[in-house]
């Protein structure tokens, strides 16, 4: 078994021999500008995204987000070992160009070829699909991770003890609301008018006054009568259209009629609407007006 290793190895040292040198150069230098174009587009797929994008994807069951969310819990590594390892290849890339290219020749490869394929196409595609991308390339990644520990993790540590670990940034109440009025107005957008403006009046409740809230009111909706103890004395109704009481209900003109002491201390609210319907068109049926009548919340 270990001398048919032993062949093999033999075999592969000698094919690598009979491959010009610059080919071999040209070979390691395709190879480095791949990893130049993946640690750019990287670097702006993982930091595109912020953890709470990150975590609200991951709630709903998105799988590349879970694996990037991963990534992202050490997010200082993660930043550490993508710029070393950039760092490294842009290094071992311009040695390899400067021992088979010179003079223009050279600089042109480095400022065109490198830029364009190394830097701009990566990180405008990752940009685009970094869900996608960033998911693909977690595994070659955490190898990374694994090479450089070195001098990644020291670095991240460092990071660590100067600016902290990264945390969620949650949206203010306004700009939460602001969100909401893009979605809105867009109509690319699932959230439709009424959605959003009952979304934006839920978020208001707690910052409108009682005393800017309900309506003026009317004063002849306020019916006056004696207390016992602490309910008003509605007299004795007449279930027709001639009833004293209900015709004071109906001409009010309002759906609520607030029923207060002769000070005008309100006591109780009558639904208005409910009450004169059962009382003229449900005679087959037995009425107590109380049962349309609701205790008020008076805030002073």
């Amino acid at each position: 078994m270990i001398d048919s290793l032993l062949v093999a190895f033999d075999s592969v040292l000698a094919y690598y021999h009979t491959i010009p040198h610059d080919v071999v150069i040209w070979i390691g230098i395709a190879f480095c500008i791949s990893q130049s174009a993946m640690f750019s587009g990287l670097n702006l797929a993982f930091f595109s995204l912020n953890m709470l994008e990150l975590e609200v994807e991951a709630a709903h069951g998105n799988k590349a987000a879970t694996r990037m969310l991963s990534l992202r819990q050490d997010s200082n590594f993660l930043l550490t070992t993508i710029l070393w390892g950039n760092v490294g290849i842009n290094v071992l890339l311009t040695l390899l160009s400067d021992s088979v290219l010179i003079g223009a020749s050279a600089f042109i490869f480095s400022t065109v070829f490198i830029t364009l394929f190394g830097e701009i196409l990566p990180q405008a595609y990752f940009s685009r699909n970094a869900l996608k991308m960033a998911s693909i390339l977690t595994p070659l990644l955490r190898f990374y991770q694994f090479l450089l520990f070195p001098v990644a993790k020291p670095a991240a540590l460092l990071l660590d003890g100067w600016l902290g670990k990264e945390g969620v940034t949650y949206l203010r109440e306004k700009d939460l609301k602001r969100v909401i009025r893009k979605h809105v107005e867009a109509d690319e957008a699932e959230v439709d008018h009424v959605e959003g403006i009952g979304a934006l009046n839920f978020l208001s409740i707690d910052d409108i006054k009682v005393g800017q809230e309900g309506e003026l009111v009317c004063p002849d909706s306020i019916i006056r009568l004696p207390v016992k103890m602490d309910l008003p004395v509605i007299p004795d109704i007449e279930r027709s259209e001639n009833d004293p009481f209900l015709r004071l209900v109906n001409s009010s003109g309002h759906n609520w009629v607030i029923l207060a002491d002769e000070a005008g201390e309100p006591l109780l609210l009558l639904d208005a609407d409910g009450a004169l319907r059962a009382a003229l068109f449900d005679k087959d049926k037995a009425f107590d007006i109380y049962r349309f009548c609701h205790r008020p919340l008076v805030i002073r």
